[in-house]
């Protein structure tokens, strides 16, 4: 019995906080991937031992340099591959780590209440932001990191143990490599000593903390450097005056100060403010937060507490505040992430508060403090549980955003892009798209957007503008340009500028499969450029080696080139072998077969299964049916399949006129081989051929003649060199 009390004190603390952060994040296990988490998850050139060695020793080659961070992706990536749900449980369970240490330290420095502000951290809905956003394991799994290293240090400050020294040091330079942010640990410890003993001393406290102060400014510089090299944090939008910054970073640890004590409407992308100087109103904040601070300094003998705390949230709030650049300025300056470890200067002196009460000797401290702080973690766990919803679901999350801060043009944009990929999104995408760029009129990726959305509506002027104008903006984009492309090809432009904008998109991206696919189709569709086109599909081969398609296209130009039928064979072959389904490859296998006398009836078994396996193509109908009426005694059954395609494609021209010779060759089928030529005339009524070709149907078919011969004189206006025509109507003239 002993033995389980034992346990259940010294556990159960921890099991709690465990099963209350899974509790309350239960939604955002089934949320799917977020903005930039796309860009986290390990990409496929990263993967590899070699990709692993480019995340350490190349910079660059990720979104941050946070090599320790993109290598607990990788090895992620290696353990569940990319499905969302595994992510989001890492992330739960590093930030009920979090919350536990939060809890030892509590007990380390004396503190009351060191569950209570465990689970204050664990259940607060201002965290929502970092533990249910992937991307934010790097607040998690810094802060896991940063405060082990700050437990350790702890016991280190009380036995002077070497080794616990160098065990803190190594896990605070891991949180720092997961990341910088973490480097506020140092001065956040001299502030813990100097709160817990009145002061300072030189040998005890300062000289073993250098070390973590110099070696974190370090990366803290290199971070800051790399995020405005790497992470465009730079342009008008950060051209801020020292002044405006002060002014910035007063009004920010206002706002998170007040969420945290009030956490009502958060947003996921907040406010952007206007920071410049219009009047005392806009001091107000930092003067504020000034007199606040004068009036602990003063008061710091009768309690260090209150400067303490503002020291400890202000510093640890630094590198977000506006001194530095950061590119989510772009969106906003401020986010709920920022301060997830900052959290913790207010959480645990609330925690403590509250926890106080249990040690009132009054008979009522332990009763109301423990109904208070039960009140209060529930409403925060639900308030948690009901943010995390949010996150289930990027469209719910957006829209969310734009209703709470109908300013927040990035939201408008990722929701736009979901809704684009919707059968009934397009008229609010556009909505969405517009609003955009009414408030980000610069924003090149919205621009391509927009344009992509334009030119699916085959609004093909404008679109082919927004295209221009998102490369004005960022030509480097290799996407945009295929985009653009394609879009030049579908409006008809003159087939140069396409393939001068793949040939752009290549130069900037020589492994991009899809501008490659689209310059050798491209090149396929001119006439007298299939080499061109057959060497831009062969390295789209080397880009996709197991692209079943590619070997397709391949197959077809090859059976347009002399004397390459065995190659096209062959090709066709190897894209059915790695996908047997495909209907057009074996369509056009079975065509390429059945040129041979001796390749016929495997051609017709081909195109019996390619019918079987897609029952609404037309093309292995028509085809079929086309082979078998060919053959001896199939005419009976490769009727029947004709008309199916007829019915099928119905517009198509080239196959009614097509099955219309296969009907006109016996007496009885003419009057409905003229039925379908009298349709394709309907289609194409410019078309001296298809006049002619109704015409010649007539003049077969008793008491027609009349009618012959005015469709093909027709036809003989259009063309007077009209052979079929001249042919039928001497046929006609003859049979009179």
């Amino acid at each position: 019995m002993n033995t389980v009390f034992t346990w259940l004190r010294r556990f159960g603390p921890f099991a709690l906080i465990v099963a209350a952060t899974l509790l309350v994040y239960l939604p955002a296990m089934h949320g799917g991937l977020l903005m930039d988490d796309d860009g986290h998850i390990t990409r496929p050139e990263l993967r590899s031992l070699g990709g692993l060695w480019r995340i350490w020793f190349e910079v660059g080659a990720t979104a941050h340099y946070y090599p320790l961070l993109n290598t607990a992706f990788w090895a992620e990536f290696h353990l569940w591959g990319d499905a969302p749900a595994p992510y989001h449980f890492a992330n739960i369970l590093q930030h009920a780590c979090a919350a536990g240490i939060v809890c030892i330290i509590m007990r380390q420095l004396s503190l009351p209440g060191a569950l209570l502000g465990a689970l204050l951290f664990a259940l607060h809905p201002v965290h929502v932001d970092s533990v249910a956003w992937i991307s934010e394991q790097k607040n998690t799994l810094s802060t896991a990191l940063g405060l082990a290293a700050a437990a350790v240090y702890l016991r280190f400050d009380r036995t002077r143990d070497r080794r616990s020294y160098a065990i803190a040091l190594l896990l605070f330079v891991s949180a720092l490599l997961t990341k910088t942010v973490t480097a506020v640990l140092g001065p956040a410890l001299l502030v813990a000593f100097w709160w817990k003993r009145g002061k300072l001393d030189t040998r005890r406290d300062l000289m073993p903390v250098l070390p973590w102060i110099v070696i974190g400014a370090a990366l803290g510089l290199l971070s800051a450097w790399f995020e405005q090299s790497y992470g465009h944090a730079e342009g008008d939008t950060f051209q801020l005056s020292w002044l405006e910054r002060f002014l910035l970073a007063g009004r920010a640890i206002w706002f998170y100060a007040t969420k945290l004590v009030w956490p009502t409407d958060l947003s996921y992308i907040p406010q952007r403010w206007s920071v410049h100087p219009s009047g005392l109103s806009s001091f107000s904040y930092i003067g504020a937060l000034m007199a606040l601070t004068i009036a602990f300094f003063f008061d710091r003998r009768r309690s260090r507490t209150g400067l303490a705390i503002v020291l400890l949230f202000a510093g640890m709030l630094f590198p977000v505040l506006g001194f530095l650049n950061i590119n989510w300025f772009w969106f906003s300056y401020v986010a709920d992430h920022f301060q997830y470890l900052p959290s913790l200067a207010l959480i645990i002196p609330g925690g403590a508060f509250l926890g106080s009460f249990w040690r009132s000797p009054r008979a009522w401290g332990m009763p109301t403090a423990s109904g208070v702080g039960l009140l209060v973690c529930t409403l925060l766990g639900l308030l948690t549980f009901q943010r995390a919803e949010l996150y289930a679901s990027a469209e719910k999350l957006y829209r969310d955003t734009v209703q709470r801060n109908p300013a927040a043009w990035l939201a408008h944009h990722n929701l736009a892009v979901i809704l684009m990929d919707q059968p009934d999104g397009a008229a609010e995408a556009q909505y969405h798209l517009e609003e955009t760029l009414r408030l980000f009129p610069d924003h090149a990726r919205a621009h391509n957007d927009y344009a992509l959305l334009l030119a699916r509506q085959q609004k093909y002027e404008p679109a082919l503008y927004h295209f221009q104008r998102s490369l004005e903006l960022q030509y480097n984009v290799p996407a945009v340009h295929a985009n653009f492309g394609l879009a030049l090809r579908a409006a008809g432009a003159p087939t140069a500028d396409a393939l001068h904008e793949f040939r752009a998109a290549l130069a900037l991206d020589s492994r991009y499969l899809d501008a490659q696919l689209a310059l050798a189709d491209t090149l396929a569709s001119e006439s007298g450029r299939e080499q061109e086109s057959l060497a831009a599909y062969e390295r789209a081969l080397v880009l996709a080696p197991q692209r079943a398609e590619t070997h397709r296209a391949i197959a077809d130009v090859l059976l347009a080139l002399p004397g390459r039928r065995r190659d096209a064979i062959a090709h066709y072959r190897e894209a059915l072998r790695m996908r047997a389904n495909d209907t057009a490859a074996l369509v056009n296998l079975a065509a390429a077969l059945a040129d041979s006398p001796n390749d016929v009836g495997e051609a017709i078994a081909l195109l019996r299964q390619a019918c079987r396996l897609d029952p609404r193509s037309a093309d292995a109908r028509f085809n079929l049916g086309l082979l078998l009426s060919r053959t001896t005694g199939g005419v009976a059954e490769g009727l029947p399949l004709l008309r199916e395609a007829v019915e099928m494609q119905p517009n198509d021209s080239e196959l009614l006129t097509t099955v219309s010779r296969v009907l006109v060759a016996a007496t009885e089928t003419r009057r409905e081989a003229a039925e379908l030529l009298e349709r394709v005339v309907r289609l194409r009524p410019n078309s001296a051929e298809a006049h002619g070709n109704y015409g010649a149907a007539l003049g077969l078919i008793p008491g027609r003649s009349a009618d012959a011969r005015r469709e093909l004189h027709r036809a003989l206006e259009l063309d007077p060199s009209c052979r079929v025509a001249l042919e039928a109507l001497s046929g006609v003239n003859a049979k009179d």
